[in-house]
Formats: C-alpha cells, sequence, structure tokens
C-alpha cells in the first residue's frame, strides 16, 4: 500500500486559460516592437478622424473676425490662422480626408 504522507496537503498548481489575442499581441510587442508602436500611433490618429466632430472645439470653417494669427492660447490651442479660423479644428477635421485617402489608396 501506499504510504499517505500526513502534513501539508497536495497543492496543484492551476493552469489559466490561454488567451491566445493576449499571446499574439504579447509575441507582436517582443518581436516587433517598433511596428507595434507605429501600429498604436496610427490607430490613435484613426480614432481621433472618426470622432473629430466631437473633439474639435470649433467648427473646421468657423470664423473669429477679431482674432487673426493669434498664438496657441487656451481658446485656441494651436492658435489661428490668416482668416481667424482654428487650426487645432482644423488639423482634427482634416484627419478624416488623410485617413479616407490612405485607405482608398491602399485598397
Amino acid at each position: 500500500m501506499a504510504e499517505r504522507k500526513i502534513g501539508a496537503p497536495e497543492i496543484r498548481q492551476r493552469t489559466k486559460p490561454r488567451n491566445q489575442l493576449q499571446d499574439f499581441f504579447t509575441r507582436l510587442l517582443r518581436t516587433k516592437p517598433l511596428g507595434t508602436v507605429c501600429g498604436v500611433v496610427v490607430l490613435v490618429f484613426f480614432i481621433i478622424a472618426v470622432f473629430a466632430g466631437l473633439l474639435a472645439p470649433y467648427g473646421f470653417n468657423e470664423q473669429f473676425r477679431t482674432e487673426f494669427l493669434d498664438p496657441p492660447s487656451l481658446g485656441h490651442w494651436f492658435g489661428t490662422d490668416n482668416i481667424g479660423r482654428d487650426i487645432f479644428s482644423r488639423i482634427l477635421y482634416g484627419a478624416r480626408i488623410t485617413m479616407l485617402v490612405g485607405v482608398v489608396g491602399s485598397v
């Protein structure tokens, strides 16, 4: 008969089920870190382009007649152009066109 040890109970290691998506991104980050960082940057630009209408503080063609060529401030993060339009808002809306051209060109 097999002797049973008295004392500490038998401890079994639990193995977590492996998440294939997590394994993929971990392997991608280890083997191609620069490509992963660039992919994240493109993803952020894509999200900004999709939600430009919510993120932009002003309309892309909205003019401020008294604020020509103003420097960056709290009201206009990147300043205004020569006819008083907010540059930050125009960049966010311009991201939409840029991403659309990039996607259509790739397809």
